[in-house]
């Protein structure tokens, strides 16, 4: 005879689980659903993006604030002609520096980046191109398109380990649920060569258009099966929440902690749950980038961006520089090394300076801010790596007079 409490639990965890999902899934972006497939656009925002982020030859643009709070409470910094506002005008413009976020030293004003704290003790400046959340790719693109000043002989191009995520990828919501109007340019390899890819959305793009942009990228994204899939949650739920059964135990539980200590008034307890909840995501995504450290295709194709920007300095007379940013997360992984291996491979083609090599792990917490992308450097860690990039550019005297 059919037990029949057997099925009766799993009906009750089935529709627990999807009641849970139901309720949770608009407080918490990263539970995904068949709704999540074709995301509800909004025409008022999809509108403003288009007039004030996008840039279909990059995918988007720095924000041009020139005031406003972030979240840390400082000023936007100005950012002015495709660059960061120099402190110091008069100096020559002897090295352009593009990349992501760390490059663009999110959160901190423009005489504390690194850019500038270098430029402060030094007879020239350093251009600050950075944007945040750039792939590799979108900061090569951005280096061709710019015109440079004709002081310029050093070009730093500085990235994150996970950029090599992010240059498989032409629309962002696929390795960040909800980042839906993240559209951007991509490259991929065909016979070990680089074919462009455009960016899948233009001014032109009518909202009407996405439907059909995204069916067609469904069929050619890689991380639509890798990862959106992997963590979709489809029916039977109960199914999908084993299929990532220590992860999504987590989830479920400081969620629900998270709530309840709310209702019970206990901010501080409600904090940290929500903590917990980003240092789980956190480490899913930086796990998952260093692997790929590892896959043939994906380490090749980051290595083969890195030659072509190689050989677009050359040809311009500049001298190519590569700077890898950890994350505080990067360091606390023993999967790091993964990135390690490609680094010193690196170093044997190409200026490259891995700041992981000049940090004390047990300063974390004095180099990085706390914030909700990971970790930005605060003031003391970009003064750090000023005193480090600074360093590295003394050994290229035998080049270039600096």
């Amino acid at each position: 005879m059919f037990p029949y409490y057997i099925l009766i639990s799993f009906l009750l965890f089935e529709f627990l689980v999807f009641i849970f999902i139901k309720v949770y899934k608009k407080k918490f972006q990263w539970l995904l659903t068949n709704e999540d497939e074709l995301p509800n656009f909004e025409e008022i925002k999809f509108q403003k993006f288009k007039k004030e982020s996008l840039d279909e030859k990059l995918g988007w643009k720095q924000k041009l604030e020139s005031s406003g709070l972030q979240k840390n409470k400082k000023k936007y910094s100005k950012f002015r002609n495709n660059f960061r506002t120099l402190i110091n005008k008069k100096k020559k413009k002897l090295v352009s520096s593009f990349g992501d976020s760390y490059v663009y030293c999110n959160y901190s004003e423009d005489k504390f980046t690194w850019q500038e704290q270098i430029s402060k003790k030094s007879n020239f400046n350093i251009l600050n191109y950075g944007v945040a959340n750039y792939g590799f790719d979108q900061a090569l693109l951005k280096y061709q398109n710019t015109k440079d000043d004709k002081s310029t002989k050093i070009v730093i191009m500085g990235f994150v380990p996970e950029t090599i995520v992010r240059i498989q990828t032409r629309w962002k919501h696929y390795v960040e649920f909800g980042n839906i109007h993240g559209f951007k340019p991509c490259f991929e390899l065909k016979n070990k060569k680089l074919v462009f890819k455009k960016n899948p959305i233009s001014k032109a793009t009518d909202i009407k258009d996405l439907k059909k942009i995204i069916q067609k990228l469904k069929m050619e994204e890689i991380f639509y099966k890798k990862k959106f899939l992997k963590y979709k949650f489809t029916f039977p739920f109960s199914f999908s929440f084993f299929k990532n059964f220590n992860e999504n135990i987590k989830i479920f539980y400081f969620l629900l902690l998270k709530d309840l200590n709310f209702i019970l008034k206990k901010k501080m307890i409600s904090s940290q749950a929500n903590n917990k909840l980003f240092n789980i995501l956190l480490t899913r995504n930086v796990v998952e980038s260093h692997k790929l450290y590892d896959e043939d295709y994906a380490s090749k194709l980051l290595f083969e961006l890195i030659m072509k920007f190689k050989r677009v300095a050359l040809k311009r007379k500049q001298i190519p520089i590569i700077i890898i940013f950890p994350q505080p997360m990067d360091l606390k992984l023993k999967s790091y090394k993964s990135v390690k291996k490609f680094v010193n491979l690196l170093k044997s083609k190409i200026e490259t300076i891995d700041i992981s090599d000049f940090i004390d792990k047990k300063k974390l917490d004095k180099y990085y801010m706390s914030d909700k992308y990971g970790g930005h450097f605060s003031k003391y860690g970009n003064k750090i790596v000023s005193e480090i990039i600074k360093n590295n550019l003394k050994s290229l005297n035998s080049k270039i007079v600096i």
